[in-house]
């Protein structure tokens, strides 16, 4: 799944760190972040300021329960989400075996990649 991949590890919480990631995506189309709401932001890379320095560049946010609402700031796993959806009840064999939340939330993020990109064609910048 990581074939033809690059990938890098960084230290987010040091200065070295945060200046390496503010110049990537100088060099990118797409930037995907999973954090929770609000930690791009301390980390000076809003989607505003990253629209201001990267135009061109398609930014999109994966998060447990959304950018906004009550539950926004808390962390989740899959089998989490699942439950608060109420597919872990118990009724159907198999379920909670297939990472479904993950997979549908990494499908949504395919559309709003695309999405982006088809934006950015037609009118420039995302």
């Amino acid at each position: 799944m990581n074939r033809n991949k690059r990938s890098v590890a960084l230290d987010l919480k040091t200065a070295p760190g945060q200046a390496a990631l503010r110049s990537m995506p100088a060099d990118a189309d797409v930037l995907i972040e999973g954090f929770r709401p609000g930690v791009l932001e301390r980390l000076g890379l809003s989607p505003e300021r990253l629209r201001l320095d990267f135009p061109d560049l398609v930014v999109v946010s994966v998060s447990s329960y959304g950018q906004s609402g009550p539950d926004r700031e808390l962390g989740s796993h899959d089998l989490t989400v699942q439950g608060r959806a109420g597919l872990l009840d118990g009724a159907q064999d198999g379920v909670g075996v297939v990472p479904a939340a993950d997979l549908v939330a990494g499908a949504f993020a395919v559309i709003g990649v695309l999405s982006g990109l088809l934006a950015r064609q037609a009118r420039g910048g995302s």
